[in-house]
């Protein structure tokens, strides 16, 4: 009997402390406390304290058209049609032309960093021409190359920036993105092979039972998936055919189809390499990827800027407005340069 009242005991502390740090996190977060089921308002499990849309294409998008405060990031965000990342300069008397496209992931669109700390808006101010801010979080360097594709025809930009980690190289090696399921390339003979026909909406399936309803409705499961590495590699998701899949021999094909894009339409892309390791870390070398990039692609690593390691520029898990300004600078001076070349007497 005694046994079982302790057992009860137990189980009502652990229900309640459960349910206080839920409740705690939802207010660091900014979650309401009525928000119970997060994929039934097709939002993505890893992107819960970000505003994200369902896309059929690419997997998710910012959600289009949002202005608020996000909690976690102890930053505010603004979004556009498309999804883009508002510049925060409205009233930035900007020449029209050239527009320049920058794709990428967090880093790009700039996790933590109010608007107009992003390196898009930085380097905006830089050019005095519109950049379009057009990264988004979690995404996968197939990913950002898909939504390249989407916006060229809507934006035709005469300059394009083309940004990823080596995490986003990683992420090709990935269906999902926790529950977030997201397209990906196979390598068939050489040739890029598309697959994108599991990319559905989320939605809540009342036969996955309540254990399941309540774990999609926790903020603190998220917490604890999103950030022990253990636990978020066994819920990123890897299709058996993507095993063996090389993640840097996919990327270089990749950088080979911008090869061609920028070769055939005569528009310069930049491929930015930003490094977000410590030094010395294992995995993706840039150095490698350099090779795959060849003329008329033209390579900007961010290693080099930050020679004390890019821990010293992170506001959280993300640059600050200090690391976001060398990545513009060095992007801005490159784009000089090039200008520069062009008035050169002989050319």
């Amino acid at each position: 009997m005694r046994r079982g009242l302790h057992f009860l005991y137990f189980l009502i502390v652990s229900i309640c402390c459960i349910s206080l740090i839920e409740a705690s996190l939802r207010v660091f977060y900014g979650i309401p406390l009525t928000r119970l089921n997060f994929a039934n308002e097709n939002l993505i499990s890893e992107q819960r304290v970000r505003p994200t849309k369902y896309d059929a294409e690419l997997g998710w998008i910012p959600a289009p058209f949002f202005s608020g405060w996000i909690p976690a990031w102890r930053a505010g965000l603004t979004t556009l049609a498309d999804g883009l990342r508002s510049n925060g300069n409205e009233k930035r008397l900007l020449t029209p032309h050239p527009v320049t496209l920058a794709v990428g992931d967090s880093f790009t669109i700039g996790d933590e960093v109010e608007d107009w700390e992003t390196w898009p808006s930085q380097l905006e101010g830089r050019l005095h021409t519109p950049v379009l801010n057009a990264g988004v979080f979690g995404y996968g360097i197939d990913q950002s190359y898909l939504r390249l594709i989407k916006l060229i025809p809507v934006y035709h930009p005469e300059r394009i920036l083309f940004a990823f980690t080596p995490a986003d190289v990683d992420r090709a090696q990935r269906s999902r993105n926790f529950s977030a399921k997201k397209p990906y390339f196979l390598l068939k003979d050489g040739e890029l092979e598309l697959h994108r026909d599991h990319v559905r909406p989320p939605i809540v399936d009342a036969r996955k039972g309540a254990f399941r309803y309540v774990l999609d409705s926790s903020v603190l499961v998220n917490v604890v998936l999103h950030n022990i590495p253990i636990v978020e590699r066994a819920f990123s998701g890897k299709d058996p055919a993507l095993e063996t899949l090389d993640a840097e021999k996919l990327a270089c094909s990749l950088l080979g189809r911008l090869q061609k894009l920028s070769a055939k339409s005569l528009v310069p892309i930049y491929v930015v390499m930003i490094e977000d390791r410590p030094k010395g870390a294992p995995g993706v070398s840039f150095e490698r990827l350099k090779s795959c990039a060849k003329n008329p692609l033209r390579v900007i690593d961010t290693t080099s800027l930050m020679p004390e390691g890019p821990h010293h520029y992170l506001k959280y898990h993300h640059f600050n407005a200090r690391g976001n300004r060398l990545i513009a600078d060095a992007i801005y001076t490159d784009i000089r340069a090039i200008r520069t070349s062009l008035f050169l007497p002989g050319r």
